[in-house]
């Protein structure tokens, strides 16, 4: 019997890690678009889960809601912060620091 449910909470934990890693990478191509049309350098390449919670979506189902931290820079000398907010797999909001104008 704890074999059973050991297996099951290891196959939940992977599942939550394989969608995880998915809505990290759908965040960073979402954040390399953005900084692209705005004609911002992203930093390091990469995206910061700083915040997971649960929440209901706008259809009123439960979902993860992620925010996801990253650095990006105007002017190639400084280094400002943004955050891009997902509910599930749906991007939110995009939000950047004031930052000087490249």
């Amino acid at each position: 019997m704890i074999e059973i449910i050991l297996a099951i909470i290891i196959t939940v934990l992977l599942l939550f890690w394989s969608d995880d890693i998915k809505t990290r990478e759908h965040a960073l191509q979402a954040v390399r678009q953005y900084c692209d049309k705005f004609d911002l350098q992203l930093l390091d390449e990469c995206v910061a889960l700083n915040l997971l919670r649960l929440r209901r979506n706008n259809e009123g189902k439960m979902t993860f809601f992620r925010q996801y931290e990253f650095e990006f820079s105007a002017t190639g000398i400084d280094r400002c912060k943004g955050r891009i907010k997902m509910s599930g797999k749906n991007i939110d909001t995009i939000q950047v620091d004031v930052h000087p104008i490249s």
